[in-house]
């Protein structure tokens, strides 16, 4: 009889247990290489991702030069395969334009240029990247006056703006003492006793100051500008109010100085057309020039501590006075009403007619040249220290 205690078991697996362990490995093996190939494809996406954004920062920056560099068409590389602009928005001030074969045709640089574009990658991907530029106020003339003196204004190019608001902070606020401000509202930071600062009444920075639009300040209000000043629209100060800029002052359109008003300008000053209204007064200690005309006035008082560039007509009521340390230049007339003062430190050169009424005054310490017979009263007087064509 067979007897099953004389069979021993050896060792070994059994079809299932194999077919268990193949399916085991193979479900491993899946979720694996879902989990590599997923790694790989997030990768990919990711690193498409990045290359369209600095794809997309290259062309903002590459239109925004051209922009600044004044060029009526802004081009791309349309060749380029990385990238295609699936759509886009393009305002330059009111106007809106195309973009065709790669380039944004017609661009005014006078105007504001708004821009939104949707770049779409190979891999079907998209990004909007949006931006607006605007031209800076332009330092228009440089004062070349004498060699020794050819400083001009500060080109706002080279100033990094690093915060723009509506409004302005007191100067006394440690959060923005430091920045360079572009204000592009009306409004001035209240309270300003909060900071305990020695600047109670005072707004502005230490640094410098662009005013973008209209600047009207009334109420005794009182700026300070550590810096540079920048104001590209009109400026109309009234009385009572004072401004104190530490460096250059430029003016790119009309400026009105109201009774009583005081601009202190301690470095250059470039303005376009300048009115100095009754007991106003104005003093920039660097050089000044003047692209429009200036008007002084009854009793105003504009005071230069280097040289003077007139390129258009002055004109001087009642009692103003007009003070040159240095030179003065003087391309069209110079009209001076009754017992008004012109005094030049240095050399006066007048290339139009000069037309003096009662008691009018001119007194210049250096050579004095007058292209036109002056037109004068019997009580005016001439008094120059050197040569002079001035009769």
């Amino acid at each position: 009889m067979l007897n099953l205690s004389n069979f021993k078991r050896e060792d070994g697996v059994t079809l299932v247990e194999l077919l268990a362990v193949i399916a085991i490995l193979a479900i491993v093996g899946s979720l694996l290489y879902s989990f590599v190939f997923q790694g790989l494809n997030n990768e990919k996406k990711t690193s498409g991702a990045i290359a369209l954004n600095q794809d997309g920062n290259v062309l903002m920056s590459e239109w925004k030069s051209q922009y600044y560099a004044g060029e009526p068409v802004l081009c791309y590389d349309e060749n380029n395969e990385q990238f295609t602009i699936d759509n886009y928005t393009i305002v330059n001030g009111e106007t809106d334009l195309e973009l065709t074969n790669g380039c944004i045709h017609g661009v005014n640089v006078d105007e504001p240029l708004e821009v939104e574009v949707t770049l779409q990658n190979i891999e079907g991907q998209s990004i909007t990247l949006a931006a607006a530029w605007e031209q800076p106020p332009p330092s228009q003339i440089a004062l070349v006056l004498n060699a020794s003196n050819s400083e001009g204004v500060a080109d706002p190019n080279d100033i990094d703006w690093n915060y723009t608001t509506n409004t302005l902070p007191c100067l006394d606020n440690p959060q923005y003492q430091q920045m360079n401000i572009v204000w592009t509202g009306s409004a001035m930071e209240k309270n300003c006793e909060q900071y305990n600062g020695p600047n109670k009444d005072k707004h502005g920075t230490y640094k410098s100051l662009w005013k973008k639009g209209k600047m009207e300040l009334e109420n005794n209000e009182h700026i300070e500008v550590g810096h540079h000043l920048f104001t590209d629209k009109k400026v109309e100060i009234e009385e009572g109010v004072k401004i104190t800029v530490f460096q250059t002052a430029t003016f790119n359109q009309d400026a009105t100085f109201e009774e009583d008003a005081k601009v202190v300008i301690k470095g250059n000053a470039q303005f376009r057309a300048l009115k100095i209204e009754d007991d106003a007064k104005l003093e920039v200690d660097g050089n000044s020039n003047h692209i429009k005309k200036v008007e002084m006035d009854e009793d105003s008082t504009f005071t230069i501590g280097g040289s003077g560039q007139f390129q258009s007509k002055v004109t001087m009521e009642e009692d103003a006075k007009l003070t040159i340390t240095n030179h003065a230049t003087f391309s069209k007339k110079v009209e001076m009403d009754e017992d008004t003062a012109l005094t030049i430190g240095g050399n006066g050169t007048f290339s139009d007619q000069i037309m003096m009424e009662d008691r009018a005054s001119i007194r210049i310490g250096g050579d004095a040249t007058c292209m036109k017979k002056v037109k004068k009263e019997k009580r005016n007087s001439i008094t120059v220290g050197g040569d002079s064509t001035c009769s």
